[in-house]
């Protein structure tokens, strides 16, 4: 079995800082090219699912992906190098996830509001375009920073051109009835909610402009 990855450890040209987040399949750590001096994210799968070939099938598709596209809106992923094992390195993102930011504001001024939700659609509409679908848009795959950027990650299940047949027995659950109901529920919720921020948007503008030109 291949050694778990700690921070302190030298995992080819990187340096691993610090664990930043775990989850029961992978953990991602910040660490530190030394060929640049650049901080980036490695995601590293742990070591007890080094043979689970539709894990590594997914983790590899994830990394395929992100390669492919090159937007400020999606986390980037580096290039592989001669890695000594696998993992994914990615740039660095400043910020928090949308769903800490909700959890602490509950409801957010609608000029932020809109901000964040335009950035979101021109990422996905960027992803759109590049044939790739995301599959698990929710704001916990959402960083947000200080000016509300907001940048897309977690592309574990995202669909391409030509689909794994394996994606869904690795997402499990992924084609129960239930579950694509409530997926198929989120996005129109979040069509619903876009739309509303776009009109309100439009309806504010307009108003500025009658104050504008009654002024005037």
């Amino acid at each position: 079995m291949i050694a778990p990855v700690n921070p302190g450890d030298r995992l080819d040209r990187f340096r691993v800082q610090s664990l930043v987040a775990r989850s029961g399949m992978a953990s991602i750590f910040r660490a530190l090219d030394l060929s640049n001096g650049n901080t980036v994210a490695i995601k590293v799968p742990h070591p007890e699912m080094e043979c689970d070939p539709l894990f590594y099938d997914r983790f590899h598709r994830e990394a395929e992906i992100g390669r492919k596209l090159d937007h400020p809106g999606v986390v980037k992923i580096l290039p592989d190098e001669d890695q000594s094992r696998v993992y994914m390195a990615m740039e660095w993102v400043e910020g928090r996830p949308l769903r800490e930011i909700l959890d602490g504001q509950k409801t957010l001024p609608m000029d932020r509001a809109v901000r964040i939700a335009l950035g979101i659609c021109d990422a996905l509409g960027y992803i759109h375009a590049h044939g790739v679908v995301h599959r698990d848009l929710k704001p916990d795959n959402i960083m947000v920073d200080a000016e509300d950027r907001i940048k897309l990650i977690d592309f574990g299940i995202a669909r391409g051109r030509r689909p794994s047949p394996n994606v869904r027995q690795v997402h499990q659950g992924y084609g129960h009835p239930g579950l694509r109901l409530a997926r198929a529920g989120e996005k129109q919720a979040w069509r619903r909610a876009f739309g509303h921020l776009r009109r309100r948007r439009h309806s504010l503008r307009n108003a500025g402009r009658r104050v504008a030109v009654s002024g005037a």
